[in-house]
């Protein structure tokens, strides 16, 4: 009889199909895949989505995924949510490409996306590798392919529920994000290589940006309004996340205040209207003036 056993083992030798554990802050904890090896550096994709969110906060694929929202949260937020032993190895986070995913072949694709030089992943091959799920049900994700200008500037790539990506979304709703990432070897800090293109990035080009000799005046004074950028997103992160905890907060204590009223003999619908009105008095809604 032939059994396939998965067994997890300590090694530092990783080959293509296995996979890791690695929790994510709040986001929860995910497995993902080594899709790729070479001599500097190992290519993962998460196995699942690890949040929903849109490309950009406006409909519009302007700059591609370079220049998105999307790009801007992984760099930052997400990147933090990973590991502290994890983050000084990791370079290149994104989202997977067309190619990648699914290769070059669909002739809608190839007429209406951006183009990118990836060859189809080995695993990928397999419809069940590409499709994913978010909270354990199947879901659309983004794929780093904007359309082309001609055809509309507001929509990008995704691969579906079904494995296919012969679609495209517009940039402001909210689809699955699926991080790609390398994980650079212990014996080496050099640069993974890559084709050009959309695929194209690399450990200097991630964490050396400064230190190129096209540093200017303008290039710095755009490397600032990033940052501006990047830490208004961060503060709208933290604002929503105390705004969650807060109603959270106030749920359950409204919760226990009703709770304690029936205890004392009053009726479901009685207990709900006077801790409403007690609500309101806290609030400073209704009243005299």
């Amino acid at each position: 009889m032939k059994v396939l056993r998965k067994q997890e083992i300590e090694t530092a030798n990783i080959q293509v199909g296995d996979q890791i554990v690695i929790p994510l802050a709040e986001l929860g904890e995910f497995t993902a895949t080594a899709h790729k090896v070479t001599d500097e550096g190992v290519m993962f994709i998460f196995d699942e989505y690890v949040t929903c969110r849109p490309m950009n906060n406006r409909s519009t694929n302007k700059g591609g995924f370079e220049k998105s929202d999307l790009k801007k949260w992984m760099d930052t937020v997400l990147l933090m949510a990973f590991p502290e032993e994890l983050r000084d190895k990791i370079y290149g986070l994104t989202i997977p490409t067309v190619g990648q995913i699914v290769g070059h072949e669909d002739e809608w694709d190839n007429k209406n996306l951006e183009p990118d030089s990836d060859e189809q992943l080995p695993l990928m091959k397999e419809c069940k590798n590409r499709i994913a799920c978010f909270e354990d049900r199947l879901t659309w994700g983004w794929l780093r392919n904007a359309t082309k200008e001609e055809f509309s500037s507001a929509l990008f790539a995704l691969v579906g529920s079904s494995g296919g990506a012969p679609y495209s979304n517009g940039a402001s709703g909210s689809l699955g994000v699926r991080p790609e990432f390398w994980l650079v070897k212990q014996e080496s800090r050099g640069p993974v290589p890559r084709e050009g293109g959309v695929s194209h990035v690399s450990y200097r080009s991630y964490y050396g940006r400064r230190n190129t000799k096209e540093v200017t005046k303008e290039s710095l004074q755009e490397e600032i309004s990033e940052k501006e950028n990047e830490i208004k997103l961060l503060r709208k992160e933290i604002k929503n996340l105390e705004e969650k905890e807060m109603f959270a907060k106030a749920a359950s204590e409204m919760k226990n205040l009703k709770d304690r009223f029936v205890e004392a003999g009053f009726t479901e619908d009685e207990a709900f209207h006077m801790v409403l009105e007690l609500s309101k008095t806290a609030l400073g809604i209704g009243g005299t003036k």
